[in-house]
């Protein structure tokens, strides 16, 4: 299979579908959770790649090459949020 026919065809399809069969509640619901949970991890996860890529691979990256390269790797599967996303909640048992 050709890289790019996944990259432009099937990714934004799997996208979309994943955007239209989101319930809008449940993202307003878990918005702070996003916001504190997601964001600085995946900002870390960039810096951290990024400065390892500069000081520990052997390949003498300028800094933009490292960024880059941080970025391609802390980038979230869509694929597995959309499968989380789509699980129902777990509720805990009941206090007998």
């Amino acid at each position: 299979m050709e890289p790019h026919l996944l990259l432009l065809i099937f990714l934004p399809i799997i996208g979309f579908s994943a955007a239209v069969s989101q319930e809008p509640h449940q993202l307003r619901k878990s918005w702070g959770q996003i916001m504190v949970l997601a964001w600085p991890g995946v900002v870390i996860q960039f810096l951290l790649i990024a400065l390892c890529g500069k000081y520990f691979f052997p390949y003498n990256w300028s800094w933009p090459e490292s960024f880059l390269f941080g970025a391609m790797l802390s980038a979230t599967d869509p694929v597995a949020v959309v499968a989380v996303l789509q699980e129902p909640a777990l509720l805990p048992a009941a206090p007998r």
